[in-house]
């Protein structure tokens, strides 16, 4: 999927969602509102921006750290017009095709924690906080926001996979422990993804850390076939897992099948 393509479309989306909200003051997710969300997603487009512009970078190394910054960004935003934020966003997505035109297919650019993502990561990114933050804006103000499934598997191949392997070769954030739940406890699990067309990863959980890799070097204890947009918002604490499961959307199997339903709680998500 064309990086440039899919952030402009998404640009596009959002803005159009936003555009229609009736209620911006509504609760959306935590402490903020619709129309507090909706700059939140204005700061994540502009971000990336900022980061294939290769602008300095917030000296960020915990998910705490992250969380106040991210608060900070918003409380500090002087607009919460949604009519002029969807214009901002919308903009901020067509900026990305000729920053995309003059960089380097294969560089390697400076996120956050000291670790480096390639291009199309920083996009998936976008696509992956657009994708749930919709999904947070649409319930508040009961709006449609369809999830195209090659969205829903980019943010979890192209994003959430590369930063759990560079995260993983960092001290920053955690390091391997970056995304583990304490919930995890000692729990020793492989366990292998299939997400529609991309080739299976592998999850293994070992002493409250999570590598995840191409091939594994151990018995896979649990193989999960999953609808990409269904694992988005189980993993992300949207939705439960059993009405996914009951049409088919979540599938285990092998030795320990069990450990599927325990894989949403073990996944720790900033």
């Amino acid at each position: 999927m064309p990086v440039a393509p899919a952030a402009t479309r998404m640009a596009k989306d959002t803005a159009d969602l936003l555009r229609s909200v009736r209620h911006p003051d509504r609760p959306a997710v935590g402490a903020w509102t619709v129309a507090e969300l909706a700059v939140h997603m204005l700061h994540v487009f502009v971000f990336e921006l900022g980061v294939i512009r290769r602008d300095p970078l917030p000296a960020v190394f915990d998910f705490d750290e992250l969380g106040r910054l991210t608060r900070d960004f918003v409380n500090d935003e002087r607009s919460r017009d949604l009519q002029e934020i969807a214009d901002r966003i919308e903009a901020a997505g067509r900026e990305f095709a000729p920053e995309i035109d003059a960089a380097e297919p294969d560089a390697m650019y400076d996120w956050l924690g000291g670790s480096r993502l390639p291009l199309p990561a920083l996009h998936a990114h976008i696509l992956s906080e657009c994708l749930v933050h919709g999904f947070d804006v649409a319930r508040a103000d009961g709006l449609r926001w369809p999830m195209r499934p090659d969205d829903a598997l980019a943010a979890i191949d192209d994003f959430f996979v590369p930063l759990a392997v560079a995260f993983g070769q960092l001290e920053a954030f955690g390091g391997p422990r970056a995304f583990v739940n304490q919930a995890a406890g000692s729990i020793r699990a492989c366990f292998e993804l299939r997400l529609g067309g991309a080739r299976p990863r592998h999850f293994i959980f070992e002493d409250r850390a999570l590598t995840v890799t191409e091939r594994a070097d151990r018995r896979v204890d649990c193989y999960v076939k999953a609808d990409p947009v269904a694992l988005n918002l189980v993993v992300w604490g949207r939705a439960s897992p059993w009405p996914a499961v009951a049409r088919g959307r979540l599938l285990a199997w092998g030795p320990r099948p069990w450990l599927a339903a325990r894989l949403p709680s073990l996944v720790k998500t900033p």
